[in-house]
């Protein structure tokens, strides 16, 4: 058989290149992470899909691309598959070291200088001081928090997050505080250039794609949270494996926009910013808004032997045992303790006057030393397991010490202490375990 010869005209060949060309761009609409879905403002996606941003939340992330100037942008999922990707990045980069001795339990060491929340830098942004604090007589420093205006809270943002996320990636944390499902709950968006922070949030919320699915159906609302790690002013960069910038860190909420900026720390309640930051500050003030209650309230259930179950909640201010007391085991025959919460609880009545409650976290952020199998045994038996670890010591054997295991160590065990030099009980004068390790 002869072969056919087909003579085209050249419009008919422009049209068969133009056709081509669309379905080309047809299929990298329809394939995830390519093309035009792996480019923010010019920027690359390295990880997710741009089109799980609903259209509030991708604006947000565009202001801060621009602002932070990020080499790349990460929107996180919360899977398992995403979590051991960001454990590796951090093994490799020095920020974690993995405990052999539990089952997927790490150990983060922390800059000396960043090791607790800073209330002395932690501000609240209204357009009056009265809104925000009392005000103490004259020649009398207050107490009660600090205030900032919102135009130097706008200098301070531009001042520390212009070009701070060079070099680094941006993730995006779309979370829940509480569960999705509940009426209570609040959704966040944090922004933050941390890995470890991100690890974090995974434990201390709900966090991932679900959350991404309900804004884009829902198109709601949402905290914006804004966070770096920080890039000192001198270009110089103290440690590779837990930067920070504690001369200009400084933790920010503007209640008007529900809004959170915090940089300079990495460190716990100063970067997990659905903690104190959301669950608190900002919460208290929603929640004024909307007529309940967001506390620093542990919540327990107790069930005496008749099957009558209770709930009660109660106050006490940070590292008093609120902890210790919300993982009770009763003593009492018959009686069940459920620990609901051992640090927040946002509270309101429903249509009936029935006071209901629910702990907006998800995880524990509990203070180390002090911890035992006396004083805690429920902790103990809960945290060594999949626990990020931060500020602890060092057994030689792949495990954690802190101060109030003394009974529970080997007494031949060899210790490096928190900041990773050899420790030796009855010798050392300071402790093995920061104070506040967690």
């Amino acid at each position: 058989m002869k072969p056919l010869l087909f003579v085209v005209t050249k419009r008919e060949l422009i049209f068969c290149r133009y056709s081509n060309e669309l379905g080309r761009i047809a299929r990298k609409l329809s394939s995830p992470n390519v093309g035009l879905f792996r480019q923010l403002r010019g920027i690359s996606v390295v990880y997710g899909d741009l089109r799980d941003l609903s259209p509030k939340v991708r604006l947000y992330v565009e202001e801060n691309v621009d602002l932070c100037k990020p080499d790349n942008i990460h929107i996180c999922d919360g899977t398992d598959e995403e979590n051991n990707h960001l454990l590796k990045i951090m093994q490799k980069q020095g920020t974690i070291i993995p405990l052999p001795k539990y089952e997927n339990c790490w150990l983060a060491r922390t800059n000396p200088a960043d090791t607790a929340r800073v209330e002395s830098k932690t501000f609240i942004c209204t357009e009056n001081k009265s809104d925000t604090i009392p005000s103490p007589k004259e020649g009398v420093k207050g107490q009660l928090g600090n205030w900032i205006s919102p135009k130097d809270m706008q200098d301070a943002v531009k001042q520390r997050f212009t070009g701070c996320m060079k070099g680094r990636t941006m993730y995006v944390v779309p979370f829940s505080m509480g569960p999705l499902a509940s009426p209570l709950s609040k959704i966040g968006v944090e922004i933050t250039d941390s890995p470890y922070v991100v690890a974090s949030m995974r434990i201390m919320t709900r966090m991932g794609k679900p959350i991404s699915e309900k804004l884009q159906t829902t198109g709601g609302e949402f905290v914006k949270c804004l966070h770096s790690v920080g890039a000192p002013a001198t270009g110089f960069v103290e440690s590779s494996q837990w930067p920070c910038d504690p001369e200009r860190t400084i933790i920010l909420h503007k209640p008007a926009q529900n809004e959170i900026v915090s940089y300079g720390s990495g460190y716990g309640g100063n970067s997990l910013l659905g903690k104190k930051c959301f669950a608190l500050r900002i919460g208290s003030t929603i929640a004024r808004r909307e007529g309940w209650l967001a506390e620093h309230m542990l919540i327990l259930g107790i069930t005496n032997p008749q099957g009558k179950k209770r709930y009660i909640v109660a106050a006490f201010p940070s590292a008093c045992g609120k902890t210790n007391l919300a993982m009770m085991r009763p003593t009492l025959p018959g009686y069940k303790i459920e620990c609901v919460g051992d640090d927040i609880a946002w509270m309101k009545f429903d249509k009936n006057g029935q006071l209901r409650a629910i702990n907006p976290e998800n995880g524990f952020f509990g203070v180390a030393p002090g911890t035992s199998r006396a004083s805690n045994p429920i902790a103990m038996d809960t945290v060594f397991k999949n626990t990020l670890f931060t500020n602890v010591a060092l057994t030689n054997d792949g495990g954690v010490y802190w101060e109030g295991l003394e009974d529970e160590t080997p007494k031949d065990a060899k210790i490096t202490d928190w900041r990773g030099k050899a420790w030796v009980r009855g010798h050392d004068s300071t402790p093995a375990a920061h104070p506040n390790s967690r």
